[in-house]
């Protein structure tokens, strides 16, 4: 992911590129999300499967499928997982 400044973010400890910008958001998804970066997501919210669904108007079959790589993930959904994070922190 790119920083605001434009260059490539460098990894945290763990190895993980740096997402947070200076305010604690998390930086605009920009290119495809992968199908364990979701589960990861979903994970950190603290949600089951059902929930998430719940969360992003989504059937958890749509969420299964994106956890396992059967089903592209679409910008808007990324994008929806983004806004979810910004407003769990809040």
């Amino acid at each position: 992911m790119a920083t605001d400044a434009g260059e490539d973010a460098e990894p945290d400890e763990d190895g993980e590129p740096e997402c947070a910008e200076p305010d604690g958001a998390p930086d605009l998804p920009t290119g495809p999300v992968l199908p364990a970066d979701f589960r990861a997501w979903r994970e950190r919210m603290g949600w089951t499967q059902e929930q998430a669904a719940a969360a992003l108007d989504l059937s958890r079959r749509s969420i299964i499928g994106y956890e396992q790589g059967s089903q592209p993930i679409p910008r808007t959904v990324a994008l929806a997982c983004w806004a979810l994070t910004v407003a769990h922190r809040r």
